[in-house]
């Protein structure tokens, strides 16, 4: 069976890289480039096997998630490797930019959002009018988590590059952020001391 776009086998359907749109701004994570040289060498001994989540309207086919792996796919495709399709599990056409988000987080195994990212996610949810009730319950995570995950998106870029490179504890920097209360110097000065080693995790 076919349709404009691929062919379909059970419910996988073959579609076309260069046909799937990439939402901006959708996607929660920021780091692409971590892993990526690996990732193009896997997909060239080892097509992408893990389908890709896309949804469609008359505007398009849309990326839910796979990203990375579109990335690694399409920049292979540009070092010209011939690849025709990758395999896409099809959601349906209704589903909410919310819903969009807690599916990308539930499937996103292969590499875990970095706490920033995930923080990022909690407040979207949260801006489109969800209670932290429903997020938490959407999420599997605690509200207590939820709430001390956010604190990052309040981090000065110092403190969220040291985050990002495992330099420090996520529990530590939330600690840091609370702690100076809206203060950006003093989260400097914190953060400044963690480096130097004059405070511990």
């Amino acid at each position: 069976m076919s349709n404009e776009h691929g062919t379909r086998g059970r419910n996988i359907f073959m579609i076309d890289p260069r046909q799937i749109r990439v939402k901006e701004g959708f996607n929660p994570r920021c780091d692409f480039e971590t892993g990526k040289e690996d990732l193009e060498n896997d997909i060239l001994v080892n097509p992408v096997h893990t389908p890709l989540r896309v949804y469609s309207n008359k505007n398009g086919i849309f990326l839910i998630d796979g990203e990375r792996r579109l990335r690694a796919v399409m920049s292979l495709i540009s070092k010209g490797h011939d690849i025709k399709t990758v395999p896409c599990f099809k959601e349906r056409d209704t589903m909410t930019e919310g819903d969009a988000l807690i599916l990308a987080y539930s499937c996103n195994n292969s590499k875990p959002f970095l706490p920033i990212e995930e923080a990022g996610l909690f407040r979207r949810l949260l801006n489109f009018g969800w209670t932290l009730k429903e997020v938490s319950t959407k999420t599997g995570r605690s509200e207590t988590h939820i709430n001390n995950r956010m604190l990052l998106l309040d981090a000065v870029p110092e403190l969220r590059d040291m985050v990002d490179k495992k330099e420090i504890g996520c529990s530590l920097a939330q600690g840091i952020v609370k702690n100076a209360k809206g203060d950006a110097e003093a989260q400097r000065e914190m953060t400044q001391k963690v480096a130097s080693g004059k405070t511990s995790a």
